[in-house]
């Protein structure tokens, strides 16, 4: 079980149940169980440039970033007892919207990609070689389809 906690506004067409419901596919297929929660917060631009420069020191505008918390670093979950909180999500919600646009992709479409991708990077996934690029990649296609966005 995954709990999500939601700051910020969700795109009109992107329901709390969805998000739920993709974070529950994201924990199943890398492998998480038990109570878990992760946070998403749906920023502007102005906040994701600070957060992108501050803690990877690229001064400017992303789409998403994730920050996650080792389960061996002991951070209990507040909001799920005896759970664990696996990490933070940041989506900047005009920077989906102009790449939706510039690719002809629904603006839903594109934050849940967003979301399932910043997921997996908390789950350890990542694309930084062509490998584990195809495997991470694999398992965002199979969480949005399963969770009917695709």
């Amino acid at each position: 079980m995954v709990t999500v906690e939601i700051s910020g506004r969700l795109p009109s067409v992107v329901s709390r149940s969805l998000v739920v419901r993709l974070a529950r596919i994201c924990c199943q297929l890398s492998g998480f169980s038990g109570p878990n929660s992760v946070s998403l917060s749906i920023v502007d631009d102005r906040e994701i440039r600070r957060l992108n420069k501050r803690f990877r020191g690229i001064d400017k505008v992303t789409d998403v970033l994730s920050f996650g918390y080792p389960p061996e670093t002991g951070f209990t979950d507040p909001v799920v007892p005896g759970g664990c909180h696996l990490g933070d999500v940041v989506i900047a919600s005009a920077q989906v919207r102009r790449q939706a646009a510039a690719i002809g992709r629904p603006v839903g479409q594109e934050f849940c990609l967003l979301f399932v991708h910043g997921l997996l990077h908390l789950f350890g996934h990542d694309h930084d070689t062509v490998r584990r690029e195809t495997v991470m990649f694999a398992l965002q296609q199979e969480a949005l389809m399963q969770a009917g966005v695709l």
